[in-house]
Protein backbone atom coordinates (compact mmCIF):
# COMPACT_ATOMS: atom_id res chain seq x y z
CA UNK A 1 0.00 0.00 0.00
CA UNK A 2 2.89 2.54 0.99
CA UNK A 3 4.83 1.76 -2.65
CA UNK A 4 1.65 1.88 -4.61
CA UNK A 5 0.86 5.26 -3.32
CA UNK A 6 4.66 6.34 -3.65
CA UNK A 7 3.99 5.28 -7.11
CA UNK A 8 0.98 7.93 -7.84
CA UNK A 9 3.67 10.39 -6.49
CA UNK A 10 6.32 9.47 -9.09
CA UNK A 11 4.11 9.07 -12.21
CA UNK A 12 3.05 12.35 -11.34
CA UNK A 13 6.60 13.69 -11.64
CA UNK A 14 7.60 11.74 -14.34
CA UNK A 15 4.33 13.19 -16.11
CA UNK A 16 5.31 16.53 -15.33
CA UNK A 17 9.20 16.21 -15.98
CA UNK A 18 8.73 14.72 -20.02
CA UNK A 19 5.93 17.22 -20.75
CA UNK A 20 8.01 20.01 -19.20
CA UNK A 21 10.75 19.50 -21.62
CA UNK A 22 8.18 20.22 -24.40
CA UNK A 23 5.10 22.05 -22.90
CA UNK A 24 4.28 24.89 -20.46
CA UNK A 25 4.99 24.56 -16.93
CA UNK A 26 0.70 24.58 -16.45
CA UNK A 27 0.18 22.32 -19.06
CA UNK A 28 3.11 20.00 -17.58
CA UNK A 29 1.16 19.20 -14.39
CA UNK A 30 -1.68 18.35 -16.27
CA UNK A 31 -0.15 16.12 -18.15
CA UNK A 32 1.12 14.72 -14.23
CA UNK A 33 -1.58 14.19 -12.67
CA UNK A 34 -3.63 12.68 -15.77
CA UNK A 35 -0.67 10.18 -15.47
CA UNK A 36 -1.84 9.81 -11.27
CA UNK A 37 -5.22 9.30 -12.13
CA UNK A 38 -5.08 6.65 -14.80
CA UNK A 39 -2.87 4.67 -12.67
CA UNK A 40 -4.36 5.47 -9.61
CA UNK A 41 -7.54 4.03 -10.72
CA UNK A 42 -6.24 0.62 -12.64
CA UNK A 43 -8.04 -2.32 -11.20
CA UNK A 44 -5.39 -4.58 -11.86
CA UNK A 45 -2.52 -2.33 -10.04
CA UNK A 46 -4.61 -1.59 -7.19
CA UNK A 47 -5.28 -5.26 -6.95
CA UNK A 48 -1.46 -5.68 -5.85
CA UNK A 49 -2.01 -2.85 -3.23
CA UNK A 50 -3.07 -5.50 -0.43
CA UNK A 51 -0.90 -8.18 -1.34
CA UNK A 52 2.52 -8.69 0.62
CA UNK A 53 4.39 -8.94 -2.86
CA UNK A 54 7.17 -6.96 -4.49
CA UNK A 55 5.30 -5.71 -7.48
CA UNK A 56 4.46 -1.69 -6.37
CA UNK A 57 7.55 -2.01 -4.64
CA UNK A 58 8.46 -2.90 -8.34
CA UNK A 59 6.81 -0.20 -10.06
CA UNK A 60 8.11 2.51 -7.38
CA UNK A 61 11.87 2.03 -7.90
CA UNK A 62 10.97 1.71 -12.04
CA UNK A 63 9.42 5.04 -12.05
CA UNK A 64 12.00 6.83 -10.23
CA UNK A 65 14.52 5.27 -12.27
CA UNK A 66 12.60 6.76 -15.31
CA UNK A 67 12.60 9.89 -14.20
CA UNK A 68 16.19 10.14 -12.54
CA UNK A 69 17.03 9.44 -16.08
CA UNK A 70 14.86 11.71 -18.03
CA UNK A 71 16.54 14.68 -15.68
CA UNK A 72 20.05 13.55 -15.91
CA UNK A 73 19.74 13.57 -19.34
CA UNK A 74 18.54 16.84 -19.97
CA UNK A 75 21.46 18.19 -17.72
CA UNK A 76 19.63 18.18 -14.58
CA UNK A 77 20.64 17.17 -11.54
CA UNK A 78 24.76 16.76 -9.65
CA UNK A 79 26.06 13.58 -7.56
CA UNK A 80 23.25 12.95 -4.97
CA UNK A 81 20.77 12.29 -7.99
CA UNK A 82 23.48 10.52 -10.09
CA UNK A 83 24.17 8.32 -6.50
CA UNK A 84 20.08 7.52 -6.41
CA UNK A 85 19.95 6.71 -10.16
CA UNK A 86 22.20 4.31 -9.76
CA UNK A 87 20.13 2.90 -6.26
CA UNK A 88 16.86 2.83 -8.21
CA UNK A 89 18.20 0.99 -10.69
CA UNK A 90 19.96 -1.70 -8.29
CA UNK A 91 17.04 -1.87 -6.32
CA UNK A 92 15.00 -2.57 -9.21
CA UNK A 93 17.39 -5.36 -10.30
CA UNK A 94 17.36 -7.00 -6.87
CA UNK A 95 13.05 -6.53 -7.06
CA UNK A 96 11.66 -7.75 -9.95
CA UNK A 97 13.86 -9.49 -12.47
CA UNK A 98 11.53 -8.86 -15.35
CA UNK A 99 10.52 -5.11 -14.61
CA UNK A 100 14.25 -4.62 -14.98
CA UNK A 101 13.85 -5.21 -18.75
CA UNK A 102 12.36 -1.39 -18.73
CA UNK A 103 16.33 -0.35 -18.19
CA UNK A 104 16.88 -2.41 -21.41
CA UNK A 105 14.64 0.08 -23.18
CA UNK A 106 16.50 2.82 -21.51
CA UNK A 107 19.68 1.94 -22.11
CA UNK A 108 18.76 1.68 -25.86
CA UNK A 109 17.25 4.89 -25.91
CA UNK A 110 20.13 6.41 -24.62
CA UNK A 111 22.38 4.62 -27.42
CA UNK A 112 20.12 5.94 -30.18
CA UNK A 113 18.37 8.95 -29.56
CA UNK A 114 20.15 10.99 -26.88
CA UNK A 115 22.10 13.69 -27.42
CA UNK A 116 25.43 12.63 -27.60
CA UNK A 117 27.52 15.09 -25.15
CA UNK A 118 29.76 14.75 -21.76
CA UNK A 119 26.42 14.20 -20.00
CA UNK A 120 25.32 11.29 -22.47
CA UNK A 121 29.36 9.63 -21.80
CA UNK A 122 28.24 9.92 -17.78
CA UNK A 123 24.88 8.84 -17.73
CA UNK A 124 26.29 5.77 -20.06
CA UNK A 125 28.87 4.96 -17.01
CA UNK A 126 26.02 4.97 -14.65
CA UNK A 127 23.78 2.68 -16.21
CA UNK A 128 26.87 0.56 -16.43
CA UNK A 129 27.29 0.83 -12.48
CA UNK A 130 23.91 0.02 -11.76
CA UNK A 131 24.22 -3.47 -13.73
CA UNK A 132 26.86 -4.51 -11.65
CA UNK A 133 25.02 -3.66 -8.89
CA UNK A 134 23.74 -7.03 -9.58
CA UNK A 135 26.85 -9.06 -9.21
CA UNK A 136 26.61 -10.11 -5.51
CA UNK A 137 23.05 -11.63 -6.22
CA UNK A 138 24.19 -13.20 -9.50
CA UNK A 139 25.06 -16.52 -8.42
CA UNK A 140 21.40 -16.81 -6.43
CA UNK A 141 19.78 -15.71 -9.57
CA UNK A 142 21.38 -18.44 -11.48
CA UNK A 143 20.22 -21.25 -9.46
CA UNK A 144 16.67 -19.70 -9.06
CA UNK A 145 16.74 -19.52 -12.54
CA UNK A 146 17.66 -23.16 -12.92
CA UNK A 147 15.61 -24.30 -11.29
CA UNK A 148 12.12 -22.57 -12.02
CA UNK A 149 13.15 -23.47 -15.61
CA UNK A 150 12.39 -26.78 -15.12
CA UNK A 151 8.85 -25.96 -14.72
CA UNK A 152 6.40 -25.11 -18.12
CA UNK A 153 4.14 -22.19 -15.95
CA UNK A 154 4.25 -19.15 -18.57
CA UNK A 155 1.42 -18.38 -20.57
CA UNK A 156 1.71 -17.89 -24.61
CA UNK A 157 2.77 -14.85 -25.88
CA UNK A 158 -0.78 -14.36 -27.67
CA UNK A 159 -2.60 -14.82 -24.52
CA UNK A 160 -0.49 -12.80 -22.14
CA UNK A 161 -0.68 -9.88 -24.88
CA UNK A 162 -4.71 -10.11 -24.77
CA UNK A 163 -4.60 -10.45 -21.24
CA UNK A 164 -2.78 -6.83 -20.99
CA UNK A 165 -5.31 -5.34 -23.32
CA UNK A 166 -8.14 -6.49 -20.49
CA UNK A 167 -6.30 -6.17 -17.76
CA UNK A 168 -4.49 -3.14 -18.48
CA UNK A 169 -7.64 -1.28 -20.03
CA UNK A 170 -9.62 -1.49 -16.79
CA UNK A 171 -11.56 -4.78 -19.29
CA UNK A 172 -12.12 -2.15 -21.50
CA UNK A 173 -10.84 -3.14 -25.09
CA UNK A 174 -10.96 0.49 -26.85
CA UNK A 175 -10.17 3.02 -23.84
CA UNK A 176 -6.59 2.50 -23.46
CA UNK A 177 -5.87 1.87 -27.23
CA UNK A 178 -7.72 5.19 -27.76
CA UNK A 179 -5.55 7.17 -25.06
CA UNK A 180 -2.28 5.66 -26.71
CA UNK A 181 -3.33 6.33 -30.00
CA UNK A 182 -4.29 10.15 -29.11
CA UNK A 183 -0.37 10.00 -27.82
CA UNK A 184 0.77 8.62 -31.03
CA UNK A 185 -0.78 11.37 -32.96
CA UNK A 186 -0.48 13.94 -31.28
CA UNK A 187 2.83 13.80 -29.06
CA UNK A 188 5.53 13.75 -31.56
CA UNK A 189 8.19 14.54 -28.68
CA UNK A 190 11.46 13.22 -27.50
CA UNK A 191 9.22 12.21 -24.16
CA UNK A 192 7.21 10.36 -26.33
CA UNK A 193 9.89 8.82 -28.22
CA UNK A 194 11.35 8.02 -24.51
CA UNK A 195 8.54 6.72 -23.34
CA UNK A 196 7.70 4.07 -26.53
CA UNK A 197 11.17 3.11 -26.86
CA UNK A 198 10.75 1.61 -23.29
CA UNK A 199 7.43 -0.12 -23.68
CA UNK A 200 8.43 -1.70 -27.24
CA UNK A 201 11.80 -2.79 -26.07
CA UNK A 202 10.17 -3.92 -22.67
CA UNK A 203 7.63 -6.35 -24.51
CA UNK A 204 10.22 -7.55 -26.90
CA UNK A 205 12.41 -8.39 -24.16
CA UNK A 206 9.59 -10.30 -22.17
CA UNK A 207 8.86 -12.49 -24.99
CA UNK A 208 11.73 -13.41 -26.21
CA UNK A 209 13.09 -14.46 -22.37
CA UNK A 210 9.60 -16.49 -22.26
CA UNK A 211 11.26 -19.05 -24.75
CA UNK A 212 13.93 -20.78 -23.45
CA UNK A 213 12.73 -19.77 -19.69
CA UNK A 214 8.68 -20.63 -19.84
CA UNK A 215 7.61 -19.27 -16.61
CA UNK A 216 8.25 -15.71 -16.85
CA UNK A 217 5.58 -14.36 -18.62
CA UNK A 218 2.32 -13.53 -16.81
CA UNK A 219 0.72 -10.36 -16.83
CA UNK A 220 1.09 -9.49 -13.16
CA UNK A 221 5.15 -9.71 -14.06
CA UNK A 222 5.02 -7.15 -16.89
CA UNK A 223 3.34 -4.87 -14.33
CA UNK A 224 6.33 -2.69 -14.85
CA UNK A 225 4.90 -1.37 -18.13
CA UNK A 226 1.50 -0.29 -16.98
CA UNK A 227 2.99 3.24 -15.52
CA UNK A 228 5.11 3.40 -18.50
CA UNK A 229 1.01 2.90 -20.54
CA UNK A 230 -0.57 5.64 -18.15
CA UNK A 231 1.96 8.39 -19.00
CA UNK A 232 1.66 7.89 -22.61
CA UNK A 233 -1.87 8.06 -22.23
CA UNK A 234 -2.39 10.86 -20.16
CA UNK A 235 -0.09 13.05 -22.89
CA UNK A 236 -2.43 12.20 -25.35
CA UNK A 237 -5.17 12.92 -23.46
CA UNK A 238 -4.14 15.95 -21.36
CA UNK A 239 -3.68 17.35 -24.68
CA UNK A 240 -7.22 17.23 -25.67
CA UNK A 241 -7.37 19.91 -22.54
CA UNK A 242 -4.68 22.08 -23.57
CA UNK A 243 -6.89 24.61 -25.13
CA UNK A 244 -5.87 28.53 -25.59
CA UNK A 245 -7.86 30.97 -24.36
CA UNK A 246 -8.51 32.26 -27.97
CA UNK A 247 -9.51 28.51 -29.22
CA UNK A 248 -13.21 28.55 -27.87
CA UNK A 249 -14.62 26.37 -31.22
CA UNK A 250 -16.64 23.89 -31.71
CA UNK A 251 -13.64 21.59 -32.34
CA UNK A 252 -11.72 22.66 -28.82
CA UNK A 253 -15.49 22.19 -27.18
CA UNK A 254 -15.48 18.56 -28.85
CA UNK A 255 -11.87 17.81 -27.79
CA UNK A 256 -12.80 18.36 -24.17
CA UNK A 257 -15.77 15.98 -24.18
CA UNK A 258 -13.41 13.55 -25.57
CA UNK A 259 -11.22 13.59 -23.36
CA UNK A 260 -13.25 13.77 -20.30
CA UNK A 261 -15.82 10.83 -21.77
CA UNK A 262 -12.29 8.58 -21.72
CA UNK A 263 -11.01 9.88 -18.71
CA UNK A 264 -14.54 9.09 -17.07
CA UNK A 265 -15.39 6.08 -18.29
CA UNK A 266 -11.51 4.56 -17.34
CA UNK A 267 -12.25 5.89 -13.74
CA UNK A 268 -15.72 4.25 -13.44
CA UNK A 269 -14.53 0.97 -15.09
CA UNK A 270 -11.44 1.05 -12.42
CA UNK A 271 -13.46 1.62 -9.57
CA UNK A 272 -16.17 -0.84 -10.86
CA UNK A 273 -13.70 -3.60 -11.06
CA UNK A 274 -11.32 -3.05 -8.15
CA UNK A 275 -14.76 -3.91 -6.36
CA UNK A 276 -15.76 -6.49 -8.66
CA UNK A 277 -13.38 -9.80 -8.07
CA UNK A 278 -14.60 -11.65 -11.23
CA UNK A 279 -12.76 -8.98 -13.08
CA UNK A 280 -9.72 -10.56 -11.67
CA UNK A 281 -10.64 -14.21 -11.18
CA UNK A 282 -11.13 -13.81 -15.17
CA UNK A 283 -7.77 -12.89 -16.00
CA UNK A 284 -5.44 -15.81 -17.45
CA UNK A 285 -2.72 -17.00 -14.89
CA UNK A 286 -4.20 -15.26 -12.07
CA UNK A 287 -3.74 -16.72 -8.70
CA UNK A 288 -6.39 -17.14 -6.24
CA UNK A 289 -6.50 -15.50 -2.93
CA UNK A 290 -8.28 -16.40 0.26
CA UNK A 291 -10.79 -14.01 0.74
CA UNK A 292 -10.71 -12.41 4.05
CA UNK A 293 -14.24 -13.45 5.79
CA UNK A 294 -13.03 -17.01 4.72
CA UNK A 295 -9.76 -16.82 6.39
CA UNK A 296 -11.37 -15.21 9.21
CA UNK A 297 -13.72 -18.35 9.59
CA UNK A 298 -10.52 -20.36 9.42
CA UNK A 299 -9.47 -18.98 12.33
CA UNK A 300 -12.21 -19.10 14.52
CA UNK A 301 -12.44 -22.61 14.12
CA UNK A 302 -9.04 -22.86 14.74
CA UNK A 303 -9.12 -21.07 17.98
CA UNK A 304 -12.81 -22.29 19.30
CA UNK A 305 -13.30 -25.98 17.95
CA UNK A 306 -10.41 -27.47 16.53
CA UNK A 307 -7.94 -29.54 18.95
CA UNK A 308 -4.16 -31.49 18.30
CA UNK A 309 -6.48 -34.32 18.20
CA UNK A 310 -8.12 -33.02 15.03
CA UNK A 311 -6.86 -33.22 11.55
CA UNK A 312 -8.04 -30.76 8.86
CA UNK A 313 -7.86 -30.22 4.79
CA UNK A 314 -8.60 -27.83 2.79
CA UNK A 315 -9.96 -27.25 -0.57
CA UNK A 316 -9.33 -23.93 -1.57
CA UNK A 317 -7.53 -24.17 -5.03
CA UNK A 318 -8.96 -26.22 -8.02
CA UNK A 319 -5.68 -26.26 -10.34
CA UNK A 320 -3.44 -28.66 -9.47
CA UNK A 321 -0.18 -26.80 -10.46
CA UNK A 322 -0.57 -24.02 -8.46
CA UNK A 323 -2.47 -25.46 -5.43
CA UNK A 324 0.85 -24.68 -3.62
CA UNK A 325 -0.44 -20.90 -3.84
CA UNK A 326 -2.74 -21.51 -0.52
CA UNK A 327 0.05 -22.76 1.17
CA UNK A 328 1.81 -19.73 2.41
CA UNK A 329 -1.11 -17.98 3.79
CA UNK A 330 -2.19 -20.88 6.09
CA UNK A 331 1.61 -22.17 6.85
CA UNK A 332 1.99 -18.27 8.08
CA UNK A 333 -1.20 -18.40 10.15
CA UNK A 334 -1.92 -22.36 11.15
CA UNK A 335 2.34 -23.25 11.72
CA UNK A 336 3.27 -22.11 14.76
CA UNK A 337 0.07 -21.24 16.36
CA UNK A 338 -1.95 -24.31 16.13
CA UNK A 339 -1.24 -27.67 17.23
CA UNK A 340 -3.57 -30.00 14.74
CA UNK A 341 -2.38 -30.73 11.88
CA UNK A 342 -3.54 -29.81 8.24
CA UNK A 343 -2.84 -30.09 4.31
CA UNK A 344 -4.43 -29.68 1.02
CA UNK A 345 -6.70 -31.63 -0.58
CA UNK A 346 -4.60 -33.44 -3.18
CA UNK A 347 -1.07 -33.20 -0.82
CA UNK A 348 -2.30 -34.59 1.98
CA UNK A 349 1.11 -33.91 3.82
CA UNK A 350 1.56 -31.47 6.79
CA UNK A 351 2.27 -28.10 4.28
CA UNK A 352 5.44 -27.61 6.16
CA UNK A 353 6.92 -30.16 4.67
CA UNK A 354 6.30 -28.88 1.07
CA UNK A 355 8.50 -26.05 1.46
CA UNK A 356 11.88 -27.86 1.06
CA UNK A 357 13.69 -25.89 -1.36
CA UNK A 358 15.72 -28.25 -3.77
CA UNK A 359 18.42 -26.72 -6.08
CA UNK A 360 16.17 -22.96 -5.99
CA UNK A 361 13.18 -24.54 -6.99
CA UNK A 362 9.61 -25.20 -4.52
CA UNK A 363 9.20 -29.14 -4.77
CA UNK A 364 6.42 -29.70 -7.13
CA UNK A 365 3.75 -31.27 -5.82
CA UNK A 366 3.08 -34.73 -7.23
CA UNK A 367 -0.18 -36.73 -7.46
CA UNK A 368 -0.62 -39.68 -4.90
CA UNK A 369 0.06 -43.10 -6.03
CA UNK A 370 -2.86 -44.20 -4.04
CA UNK A 371 -4.25 -41.72 -2.82
CA UNK A 372 -6.93 -44.22 -0.37
CA UNK A 373 -3.84 -44.99 1.63
CA UNK A 374 -2.72 -41.72 1.44
CA UNK A 375 -5.95 -40.41 3.47
CA UNK A 376 -5.88 -43.45 6.14
CA UNK A 377 -2.07 -42.12 6.65
CA UNK A 378 -3.06 -38.75 7.27
CA UNK A 379 -6.18 -39.46 9.17
CA UNK A 380 -4.62 -42.08 11.32
CA UNK A 381 -5.47 -41.69 14.97
CA UNK A 382 -7.68 -38.39 14.42
CA UNK A 383 -10.86 -38.01 16.48
CA UNK A 384 -12.14 -35.85 13.77
CA UNK A 385 -11.19 -34.48 10.29
CA UNK A 386 -12.22 -31.44 9.28
CA UNK A 387 -12.74 -30.29 5.36
CA UNK A 388 -12.48 -26.73 4.74
CA UNK A 389 -14.20 -26.28 0.89
CA UNK A 390 -15.05 -23.34 -1.22
CA UNK A 391 -18.59 -23.94 -2.61
CA UNK A 392 -17.53 -22.23 -5.91
CA UNK A 393 -14.96 -24.63 -6.75
CA UNK A 394 -15.87 -27.30 -9.53
CA UNK A 395 -15.75 -30.60 -8.82
CA UNK A 396 -12.31 -32.32 -8.13
CA UNK A 397 -11.70 -36.44 -8.70
CA UNK A 398 -9.97 -36.59 -4.90
CA UNK A 399 -13.28 -35.42 -3.40
CA UNK A 400 -15.33 -38.55 -3.88
CA UNK A 401 -11.78 -40.74 -2.77
CA UNK A 402 -11.49 -38.92 0.05
CA UNK A 403 -14.86 -39.05 1.27
CA UNK A 404 -15.31 -42.71 0.36
CA UNK A 405 -11.44 -43.80 1.86
CA UNK A 406 -12.50 -41.38 5.32
CA UNK A 407 -15.99 -43.44 5.27
CA UNK A 408 -14.46 -46.90 5.94
CA UNK A 409 -12.67 -45.99 9.07
CA UNK A 410 -15.64 -42.69 10.56
CA UNK A 411 -19.10 -43.46 11.52
CA UNK A 412 -20.64 -40.43 11.34
CA UNK A 413 -20.18 -36.58 9.38
CA UNK A 414 -22.23 -33.16 9.11
CA UNK A 415 -21.60 -30.09 7.31
CA UNK A 416 -21.52 -27.97 9.76
CA UNK A 417 -21.19 -24.27 7.78
CA UNK A 418 -23.02 -23.58 4.77
CA UNK A 419 -21.82 -20.31 3.24
CA UNK A 420 -21.28 -18.67 0.11
CA UNK A 421 -18.01 -18.41 0.62
CA UNK A 422 -17.28 -21.42 3.00
CA UNK A 423 -18.56 -25.15 3.31
CA UNK A 424 -17.26 -26.86 6.64
CA UNK A 425 -17.19 -30.59 7.18
CA UNK A 426 -16.59 -32.58 10.01
CA UNK A 427 -15.87 -36.98 9.94
CA UNK A 428 -16.28 -38.06 13.55
CA UNK A 429 -15.29 -41.17 14.51
CA UNK A 430 -16.24 -40.68 18.63
CA UNK A 431 -19.50 -40.40 18.40
CA UNK A 432 -19.54 -37.48 20.75
CA UNK A 433 -21.85 -34.32 19.49
CA UNK A 434 -19.53 -31.25 18.44
CA UNK A 435 -20.33 -28.38 20.32
CA UNK A 436 -17.96 -25.11 20.70
CA UNK A 437 -18.78 -21.16 20.66
CA UNK A 438 -18.02 -20.81 16.73
CA UNK A 439 -20.81 -23.12 15.75
CA UNK A 440 -22.87 -22.13 18.28
CA UNK A 441 -23.07 -25.69 19.82
CA UNK A 442 -24.10 -27.72 16.22
CA UNK A 443 -24.15 -30.90 16.80
CA UNK A 444 -23.07 -33.80 14.32
CA UNK A 445 -25.51 -35.92 12.11
CA UNK A 446 -25.08 -38.58 10.48
CA UNK A 447 -24.57 -38.44 6.62
CA UNK A 448 -27.30 -38.77 4.09
CA UNK A 449 -25.34 -38.16 0.99
CA UNK A 450 -22.21 -37.92 -0.09
CA UNK A 451 -21.12 -34.55 -0.12
CA UNK A 452 -19.98 -34.01 -3.97
CA UNK A 453 -23.32 -34.00 -4.90
CA UNK A 454 -23.49 -30.98 -4.39
CA UNK A 455 -20.68 -29.82 -7.51
CA UNK A 456 -22.02 -32.31 -9.73
CA UNK A 457 -23.99 -30.21 -12.83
Amino acid sequence: LLFGMLSLAAVYRLGADLARTTEPSQNAALVGLTAALILGTAAFYLHYWHEMRGYTMSVFFALMSLTLYWRLSHGRGGPAVMAAFVIFNGLLLYTHYITAFLLGGVGLYHLLFAEKNRRWVIVLGLLAASALTILPWFGALTTVVSGESRSSRGLETGVVLLAMLRGYGNGLWVVMPAMLLLAALREWTRAALYLWTIAIVFLVLSIAANYPLDYLLHIRHTMGLLPVLATLAAMGVAGLFQSSAQARSLATGGAILVGTLLLGTWVGAGLWNSYDRTFMNALPGHEYVIPGPTLDTILTLADDCLTDADHTVFYLSDDFRIEFVSDLPLLHYLWTDYPFDYALLRKLRHIPQTYILQQGSRIRTEEPDDYTERVWAYAADAERVWLFKLPQLPRDPFLPQFEAALRQQYNTCGQVIDRDDISVYVWDRTGTPLSCPALQSAALSTCTGDIVTESLP
